[in-house]
């Protein structure tokens, strides 16, 4: 099967989409040891439906945000790193964009 992938900015409705994406892609980064309190509450708190629809509004809801090098394989570029805080623990967090 050919797989084939559209990039488009995002609007205001994929807003729960995008949220539950992140969810997932994050979980499935992070919590590799299971879920608990902490990393619920992170998730739940970051990645909201409304957070992703002002992304949307914003010339910089373009920008992907992501640990993930999926989406350098599918044309995004590393543009910087920001860090988030987890508890005591400090993680980074890399800012890919389309070129």
């Amino acid at each position: 099967m050919l797989f084939s992938l559209q990039v488009r900015p995002a609007v205001a409705t994929d807003a729960h989409a995008l949220a539950a994406l992140a969810i997932q892609v994050w979980l499935d980064t992070y919590a590799t040891d299971g879920v608990n309190d902490l990393l619920g509450r992170h998730v739940l708190d970051a990645f909201t439906p409304s957070g992703f629809a002002a992304l949307a509004q914003d010339a910089a809801g373009r920008t992907a945000r992501s640990a993930c090098r999926f989406y350098e394989k599918h044309g995004f570029s590393l543009k910087g790193r920001t860090w988030f805080a987890l508890g005591e623990d400090r993680h980074e967090n890399h800012v890919l964009a389309v070129p």
